[in-house]
């Protein structure tokens, strides 16, 4: 049972000014990419379900998900071409995050965790909740190289409970922080570079107030913070921390949510990934990734898949989506012209 989610008692709302651009602003991003597209294909008769992508650099970008067989759940592009990275288990990645291209960890479905240390992958360990017979590691995110969390879910193969769960690597190992069991699945975590504060993002499934819900941990201490029905989810643009509701993006700052930009009567659907306020990219109707440049919001390009994550360097991005017919996945790479 995988919960690869849509996304997630309003304590504090702030408002901030509705001019987009001060005099100290940076200046408005550019829109003038070429684009290609690359098919992850592990050739006739198998498929792929990527979960996520991440990178320390254009040259290498690493793509994980599911697949038919061991060989293919882990792919990597060096700058000219991607390769699978076949593993010694079978698993299937789906949290990611790095500090550089020799430190990257990887959550699993697998009840395990991984890491790469700029050579090879190895299971670092396998972490176990008791009365579940599944871990999974959904979100990893950190600031530190020796204050790292991954959230997610554990479960039963026949669905009769779940609970949400938080972890923590202190430069030593992975230990499971203790939160109140509670049926919901945590899908995001993201360190505000800011406060230290852990915002972590969940989904109800049958209990009352099925809405998405954001977390705050503070001091190995689990906080509902907000909740709405229209929460779709948490990112970051830089070293900001942005939280979406419906079509309004919101900044984390001082504890508080204010508003970064009001995107009602636009294309925009969900996510915000980029280089400042003034430079991010979205996820738009109709499989289109859009941009905001300070001003206003564009389609800047047509994927015919769903998009489900990107990064993004000083001169190119990279977006992955899956194919909503059939079991195959894409990967948008754009890159500004000079």
């Amino acid at each position: 049972m995988l919960f690869v989610l849509a996304f997630l008692s309003t304590f504090l709302l702030t408002n901030s000014c509705d001019n987009p651009t001060e005099p100290n602003d940076p200046p408005p991003g550019r829109r003038d990419y070429v684009w290609e597209v690359d098919t992850i294909d592990p050739g006739p008769g198998y498929y792929t379900y990527g979960f996520n992508l991440w990178g320390s650099a254009p040259d290498d970008v690493w793509f994980i998900g599911g697949a038919t067989t061991r060989k293919d759940p882990i792919w990597h592009y060096d700058g000219v071409k991607w390769t699978n990275i076949v593993l010694n288990d079978f698993i299937t990645g789906s949290g990611i995050w790095g500090f550089s291209k020799d430190n990257i960890w990887m959550g699993t479905t697998n009840n395990s965790i991984w890491h790469f240390d700029g050579v090879a992958w190895s299971k670092f360990g396998t972490y176990n909740v008791e009365g579940y017979q599944h871990v999974i590691i959904q979100s990893i995110h950190g600031i530190k190289e020796d204050e790292i969390y991954g959230v997610g879910v554990a479960d039963n193969s026949d669905n009769t409970d779940l609970t949400r769960i938080v972890m923590k690597y202190d430069g030593i190992d992975w230990r499971f922080i203790d939160v109140p069991k509670f049926k919901e699945a945590f899908a995001q975590v993201t360190v505000d570079k800011n406060t230290s504060d852990v915002l972590i993002l969940s989904q109800r499934r049958g209990v009352p107030g099925n809405f998405q819900h954001l977390y705050i941990l503070k001091d190995d201490s689990l906080e509902l913070f907000y909740t709405s029905e229209e929460l779709r989810g948490i990112d970051r643009i830089n070293d900001i921390s942005v939280v979406y509701d419906d079509q309004i993006i919101y900044k984390y700052q001082n504890g508080t949510l204010q508003i970064l930009v009001d995107l009602q009567g636009t294309d925009y659907i969900g996510r915000a990934w980029g280089r400042s306020e003034n430079d991010f990219f979205t996820v738009n109707s109709m499989w289109r990734l859009g941009h905001y440049n300070g001003s206003d919001l564009e389609n800047l390009y047509t994927l015919n898949a769903s998009i489900g994550q990107m990064v993004v360097f000083k001169k190119e991005v990279f977006a992955f989506g899956t194919d909503p017919y059939q079991p195959r996945d894409f990967i948008l790479r754009g890159k500004l012209i000079n």
